[in-house]
């Protein structure tokens, strides 16, 4: 999927970022008003850049995605999500802590192993590979209240090659 992206590091980073892809949502030109055109797009944010501790930040980063042919105004950039195999569990806006229960069962399972490939063109070495999605992101444009809010926890995975005890 093609995506408009906005990374930033530094204070308030997740707000700025969030505040810059809700405007390019909302812009008024009727040439980039998402709503309209792509009413089902999809709303995606991650660590970037990583920090070397579990679910720390340096930076963050947001998506939102797009038609193939969009513009997208700097200082956004255009991406291509090569997409994937992706572990999910849902929580409310808020229980960010559930992150190390997902991330537990993910690197524990017998069946299959958290992929670190590269998941968008071009390929960015320093983003977190998990993933939170707000699903129905178009229902939130006018409440920015993130009470009520759902988001989707995602890591991507893949299956283990078959061994002996894992046939």
């Amino acid at each position: 999927m093609t995506v408009t992206a906005c990374q930033m590091t530094g204070d308030n980073r997740e707000e700025v970022v969030g505040g810059q892809i809700t405007a390019f949502i909302k812009a008024h030109n009727k040439a980039h008003n998402l709503a309209e055109i792509k009413p089902d797009f999809r709303r995606i944010g991650f660590n970037n850049l990583a920090s070397n501790q579990p679910g720390g930040s340096l930076g963050y980063e947001a998506w939102v995605s797009i038609p193939d042919d969009m513009a997208v105004p700097p200082p956004l950039v255009r991406k291509r999500f090569l997409g994937g195999l992706y572990a999910a569990h849902m929580i409310a806006f808020g229980e960010l802590q559930k992150w190390g229960r997902l991330w537990e069962r993910a690197t524990t399972n017998a069946q299959y192993a958290v992929d670190f490939a590269p998941r968008t063109n071009p390929p960015d070495p320093h983003a977190d590979p998990a993933l939170e999605e707000q699903p129905n992101a178009i229902h939130h444009l006018e409440d920015t209240s993130p009470f009520g809010t759902q988001l989707d926890l995602l890591v991507p995975v893949c299956p283990k090659p078959p061994t002996a005890q894992n046939p």
